[in-house]
C-alpha cells in the first residue's frame, strides 16, 4: 500500500501542469514521490533479502544485481522508445546532436525528465550487498557512519561523485532514504508493522511532521523565525539539491504516510476498489512507473505540437486508466496460475 501511494504521488507530480493552479502548489508542498521510492526500496531488500542473505549470501547478492540489470534495461526501454522519438520528432533533434543525446543517456551522462529517477537506484542497488554483508557481520555501525558521513558531505558537495552532469538526485545525498528503509526494514515485515503502529511511533512521527511543517510554512509569518532565517541561514528547506532542512521534512513525511498506512488500515480496506487498485500499483510500482512514462510524453508532445492542454488532460485519465486495467489483468494471470499450479510461487 505504501509504494502504491508513493507511485500515486509520482503520478501525479508528472502531470501537475495540467492541474488547477491550488492543487499543483499541494501537490509540490507534500511531494514525497522520490523520497518514498528510496526508503521502499531499501525497506524491501532490507525486509525481503536481509534473513536471506545470512543464509546464502552469493545468491541473494546475484539477485539483488540482477535486479539492477532490470532496472538498466527498463531505463533503456524509456531512452529507445521515449526519449528519442520525443527529441527527434517534436525537439528537432537531428544529426550529430540527436547521436551525442542518445550516447549520452545510455552512458547515463545526461538527465532528461522522468528517464534520469531509475539510474539513481543503479548504484544503490550494486552496493545492496555489501551494505548487508557488513550487517550481518555485525558492523552496523560503519554502515551508519559511513552513510551519515557521505550525506554530509554531500551537503556542501552535491555533485561530488556524481557521474551524471549535475543529477537532479545526487545519490551522495539521497542515498539516506535508501540506508534509514533498509534499516527499518531489516528485522522483517512483522516488525515494521508493530513499529509503525505503535503510539510511541506516531507521537514522534507527528510531532516532527508538524513542527517542521511550522518551520516551512510559517517562518515567513512569524517575526522571531524570520529573522533567525534572513540572519543565520535557518529554516531554508531545499530539495534540489537537498539539503538538511529538506531531507528532514521528507523523511517526517515518509514516516507519517507509513504510520497512517499502517494504523489505518482497516479504514483504508473499507474504500474497497481504491484501496485494491493503489494496492495494485505498489505491487507493480516498475511497471506502473514505465507505463506512465509514455503517457506523460505523449501528453508532453500534444501540448508542444498543438498548444493545447485539452488532450493532455484527458491523457491523465487515459493513464490512470490503463495502469488499472494493467495492473488487474496481471493480477487475474497471477491467480490462475496459483490455482493451476498450486504451491509454485509466481512472481
Amino acid at each position: 500500500m505504501f509504494r502504491g501511494i508513493v507511485i500515486l504521488d509520482m503520478i501525479l507530480i508528472h502531470f501537475d501542469t495540467y492541474f488547477p493552479t491550488l492543487v499543483r502548489k499541494l501537490l509540490h508542498y507534500f511531494d514525497f514521490a522520490m523520497d518514498g521510492f528510496l526508503f521502499a526500496a531499501g525497506l524491501m531488500i532490507g525486509a525481503h533479502y536481509f534473513d536471506r542473505f545470512c543464509i546464502h549470501p552469493n545468491l541473494v547478492a546475484r539477485r539483488i544485481w540482477y535486479r539492477t540489470l532490470e532496472l538498466y534495461g527498463y531505463y533503456l526501454l524509456i531512452v529507445f522508445t521515449i526519449i528519442a522519438p520525443f527529441y527527434y520528432v517534436v525537439l528537432d533533434f537531428h544529426d550529430s546532436a540527436f547521436f551525442r543525446l542518445i550516447v549520452e543517456l545510455i552512458l547515463v551522462k545526461k538527465q532528461v525528465g522522468i528517464a534520469h529517477i531509475l539510474p539513481t537506484f543503479i548504484p544503490l542497488f550494486l552496493t545492496a550487498p555489501l551494505i548487508l554483508w557488513l550487517i550481518a557481520n555485525r558492523r552496523i555501525f560503519w554502515v551508519l557512519i559511513a552513510s551519515f558521513v557521505l550525506f554530509l558531505v554531500g551537503l556542501h558537495w552535491p555533485y561530488l561523485f556524481s557521474y551524471a552532469d549535475e543529477p537532479i538526485f545526487p545519490v551522495i545525498i539521497w542515498q539516506a532514504y535508501f540506508c534509514i528503509g533498509l534499516f527499518f526494514g531489516m528485522n522483517g515485515f512483522v516488525t515494521i508493522e508493530k513499529i509503525a503502529r505503535s503510539r510511541k511511533f506516531a507521537v514522534l512521527v507527528n510531532t516532527a511532521f508538524l513542527l517542521l511543517a511550522v518551520l516551512k510554512f510559517g517562518t515567513s509569518q512569524i517575526p522571531l523565525l524570520e529573522t533567525l532565517r534572513a540572519e543565520y541561514g535557518l529554516f531554508h528547506f531545499r530539495r534540489f539539491p537537498l539539503n538538511m532542512w529538506g531531507f528532514m521534512f521528507g523523511i517526517s513525511l515518509v514516516f507519517l504516510v507509513l504510520h497512517l498506512v499502517y494504523r489505518f488500515f482497516n479504514v483504508i480496506k473499507f474504500f474497497g476498489g481504491i484501496n485494491t487498485i493503489v494496492e495494485r500499483f505498489g505491487r507493480h510500482s516498475l511497471l506502473v512507473f514505465v507505463v506512465h512514462a509514455y503517457f506523460v510524453y505523449l501528453a508532453l508532445a500534444i501540448a508542444k505540437l498543438t498548444g493545447s492542454v485539452l488532450w493532455p488532460s484527458a491523457i491523465f485519465g487515459a493513464c490512470l486508466f490503463s495502469l488499472v486495467l494493467i495492473t488487474r489483468q496481471i493480477e487475474r494471470e497471477r491467480s490462475e496460475r496459483r490455482r493451476s499450479h498450486p504451491g509454485v510461487r509466481t512472481e
